[in-house]
């Protein structure tokens, strides 16, 4: 039988498996973007937040998300519209696992 507290720890490994799966979706699409090597740091950044979201890693969260958000809303690095979308879906479900990235 399990308790709650393990039925949560099983939902926020799937929030945080959909988080990654969202990240890694719009690390394709940035590779794929007709200006891709224009915004490869934004690619960077979306590695090492996927790696710090394996790792369970606070602060580095935290600190991704901030440089990708304002990457993305950047007018000096276009990024393509499908990204901004990519990205929300990701924050909201790191958020229902628990990690705080605002």
């Amino acid at each position: 039988m399990e308790t709650s507290g393990e039925a949560r720890n099983v939902t926020s490994d799937d929030d945080r498996a959909r988080a990654v799966q969202y990240l890694q979706a719009l690390q394709q699409v940035l590779k794929e973007a007709p200006n891709a090597s224009e915004i490869t740091s934004l690619g960077e950044e979306c590695e090492s937040l996927i790696t710090a979201v394996k790792a369970f890693h606070m602060e580095a969260i935290r600190f991704r998300m901030y440089n990708i958000r304002r990457q993305l809303a950047s007018s000096e690095q276009v990024a393509p519209a499908e990204g901004m979308e990519l990205f929300g879906n990701a924050q909201d479900a790191l958020e229902a696992a628990g990690f705080k990235t605002k």
